[in-house]
């Protein structure tokens, strides 16, 4: 498992022949890569997405002897919830809302007009709109902006001054 985690692999994942039970064995750092991606989302994630991915974090990293990492991982995990969520509360206070900016490349215009009406008809709690479209050769550079509005509603809630059920 080491070598995948230093290779930057997210695990391995082993499968009956048939139907039956799937083991999936993730490696450290994509616990970690999680968390950091999706710490701005906070508000948007169930509990358990976060908790999921700490107590395979905490499991590994002492299952695997990797005490000398322990440091490194709190801060990355640290920085990731409060600065990536920082971050959201930032742009609603600048932009009136949380969104995420993806960028993705298609071999033609039909694919990328399917994508977008894809992505905006795909969940009630998030909208996606096309930022910027060009072609560049034979691909198709799309830009897609998601927002996000339980995290756009909540924070603009708090930041009103509603308050907070604990």
């Amino acid at each position: 498992m080491l070598h995948l985690d230093a290779e930057g692999a997210e695990g391995l994942v082993f499968k009956p022949p048939a139907e039956g039970l799937r083991v999936k064995y993730v490696t450290p750092e994509i616990n970690v890569d999680d968390i950091v991606v999706d710490g701005p989302l906070l508000t948007e994630l169930p509990a358990e997405f976060f908790v999921g991915r700490l107590v395979r974090l905490a499991i590994s990293l002492e299952e695997l002897g990797l005490a000398d990492r322990i440091e490194r991982v709190e801060r990355r995990v640290g920085r990731a919830l409060v600065s990536g969520f920082l971050e959201t509360v930032r742009a609603v206070l600048r932009d009136g809302k949380a969104t995420r900016t993806y960028r993705v490349r298609l071999r033609s215009e039909r694919a990328a007009d399917a994508l977008v009406a894809h992505l905006d008809r795909a969940s009630l709690k998030i909208q996606a709109r096309e930022v910027e479209r060009r072609r560049e050769g034979e691909w198709i550079h799309l830009v897609v902006e998601k927002t996000f509005l339980r995290s756009t509603s909540v924070l603009r809630n708090l930041l009103a001054g509603h308050h907070v059920l604990d």
